[in-house]
């Protein structure tokens, strides 16, 4: 197979060239690398013309400060991001999973820095299942996905297909991506991928494999479908479809971050400067506009969401917490902004840091002209039902605190503890969806 490597290099004039540093090299995820890196890199140096004094004449501005000469881009996997970082043979590590702890460990040698200050969360993508457009197939189970790709089911038919086999298509070992897919699917029925699968380093490669197979199957990030069709993900009668406010809520069940990593000891003159322009709005506009899900904030009138907590009414010591949520939140919002803690704390995970704000910015603008702000908080059914609405309580009172510390006053914050899950609480990741503190404006 041949391996994928995009070298992106740019020149500049001499104006440059006092620079210690030559070069800014970022090695690792085939996902970001090969699509969103190359455009944000050319935004980043921002090429410009304007106007001359006179007619005819016009002016190139190349960046805005110091850039280095040479940009390139290795997009092998993430599992190569942090050999590279290791090795000095990289400035960036492109991920799209977390960084492991013996991976940590490895980049920590010289250093007892916090991840905190080597992990950017960059965008957030879906892992997503794609077959053929034609395929009458539209959803399947997160078991029936497992089965299939482990060999299992063979055969359409035995999820409702017409009666041919299923041809499957699958990333290689390098790649972050199929980390993701073993992470959410095959290991926790202690599956494996079927030694037929087809193999590939690249997401461009799959998908148009499975958009040529009328009987294929594959999975790719979000920003990858093009001319395929993504299923929807049943899992506890919850139904999802992968969309941008839910992958930006961190509600679809695959829903993922994208994560670039540095060595601290190693970072060049270039690197943060760099990771400043891509978290910056202008930087996000880009991620958006390669299909990628942005981290802006955004708000969201559609209630169907709030069909899913329907279903709980039946529970008679949630009723009243329902009735309450469902009154509070009439005529109002929810921003896709979602807080999300370290485990059974009030401390805000990484994310969560960048997004208290991006909030502020968020209800500071205009044109948002927010009048009131909502905070609750929930958590997983497990344990007792009072110490889950004290956690649920404090948390919410937690992002009330830092809103108040800007300026902002929350009318409302409310712990409503496991009365209104938005995913099954039947595995360790469902169970961290189900801890977070939601925000809604009127």
């Amino acid at each position: 197979m041949l391996r994928f490597s995009l070298f992106f290099t740019l020149l500049f004039s001499s104006q440059f060239a006092h620079a210690t540093e030559k070069s800014l090299r970022l090695t690792g995820s085939n996902t970001i690398g090969s699509k969103l890196i190359p455009v944000l890199l050319q935004n980043y140096v921002r090429p410009e013309w304007t106007v001359g004094k006179q007619p005819n004449e016009k002016i190139l501005t190349i960046g805005k400060g110091r850039l280095p000469k040479k940009m390139e881009v290795k997009a092998h996997g993430s599992n190569t991001a942090f050999t590279a970082l290791q090795q000095g043979t990289a400035d960036i590590g492109m991920s799209s999973r977390p960084i492991t702890i013996q991976e940590q460990q490895g980049l920590q040698t010289q250093t007892d820095l916090n991840i905190k200050d080597m992990e950017y969360i960059l965008a957030l993508d879906g892992l997503v299942i794609i077959v053929h457009p034609d395929n009458p197939v539209k959803s399947l189970t997160i078991a029936q996905i497992a089965q299939i790709f482990s060999g299992k089911i063979q055969n359409w038919s035995v999820v409702g297909g017409e009666y041919v086999p299923i041809n499957l298509y699958a990333r290689d070992d390098q790649s972050g991506t199929f980390n993701t897919f073993q992470h959410f699917i095959l290991n926790p029925l202690n599956l494996a991928l079927y030694n037929d699968a087809k193999r590939f380093e690249s997401n461009n490669e799959l998908v148009k494999q499975v958009a040529s197979d009328p009987y294929g199957i594959g999975f790719t990030g979000y920003a990858y479908i093009h001319d395929t069709r993504a299923l929807g993900i049943e899992d506890c009668h919850f139904q999802y479809f992968p969309n941008r406010f839910s992958i930006k809520t961190e509600e679809y069940p695959f829903t993922r971050r994208l994560y670039l990593y540095t060595n601290i000891p190693k970072v060049s003159s270039y690197t943060h400067d760099f990771i400043d322009y891509v978290l910056s709005d202008e930087g996000q506009r880009t991620v958006r506009y390669t299909g990628f899900v942005d981290l802006a904030i955004e708000a969201n009138q559609n209630r169907d969401s709030i069909e899913r907590y329907v279903s709980h009414f039946a529970h008679q010591q949630y009723k009243n917490s329902l009735k309450d949520f469902t009154n509070l939140t009439q005529d109002a919002s929810r921003l896709s902004v979602t807080f999300r803690f370290e485990h059974q704390t009030t401390t805000l995970d990484n994310r969560a840091h960048q997004d208290i704000k991006r909030l502020v910015t968020y209800l500071k603008h205009p044109r948002t002209q927010t009048k009131t702000i909502m905070l609750f908080g929930f958590t997983d059914g497990k344990g007792s039902y009072q110490l889950n609405r004290q956690l649920s309580q404090q948390r919410a009172e937690k992002v009330a605190f830092l809103l108040e510390q800007q300026g902002f006053s929350v009318l409302t914050m409310k712990g409503y503890g496991e009365t209104i899950p938005v995913a099954c609480d039947n595995t360790r990741l469902a169970k961290q969806v189900n801890h977070r503190v939601e925000v809604w404006v009127k």
